[in-house]
């Protein structure tokens, strides 16, 4: 389909050329150049000719765009997997009070004796063992 379409062949190297340009120069340089570089090279003269303050406005724009959404979508991860590292955490304190709870409650030690030993409520060692 690209090499069918002049326009979007020529679309296709802008983009590269920006992407390889932004490896050494900042967004705004980066475009300017490949603007100028395709224009070198004769590919969407007509339209870059007519329209290259909008071209450069609009990369900068969608660029700024996608690289904020990158961003977004990293700290949503991260925030995530804290969220379930902490939710993880919870659960293995609950399973490891109702463990201990259980074992000494076999052993044959009292409520209050455990809420002593443990540091847990009445309530909460009563709620751990269904009562």
């Amino acid at each position: 389909m690209v090499n069918k379409s002049r326009i979007l062949r020529g679309y296709v190297s802008l983009v590269a050329k920006i992407r390889e340009n932004k490896k050494d120069m900042n967004l705004d340089d980066a475009i300017k150049k490949a603007i100028t570089e395709c224009l070198g090279e004769g590919l969407l003269t007509d339209f870059l000719n007519k329209h290259k303050a909008e071209v450069i406005d609009m990369l900068v724009t969608e660029w700024n765009y996608d690289l904020e959404m990158e961003v977004r979508e990293e700290k949503g991860i991260r925030k995530g997997r804290q969220e379930g590292r902490q939710e993880g955490l919870r659960e293995g304190q609950l399973l490891g009070q109702k463990a201990l709870v259980d074992n000494m409650r076999q052993m044959g030690r009292s409520i209050d004796e455990i809420a002593a030993f443990t540091g847990l409520s009445v309530d909460k060692i009563c709620n751990i063992l269904g009562l």
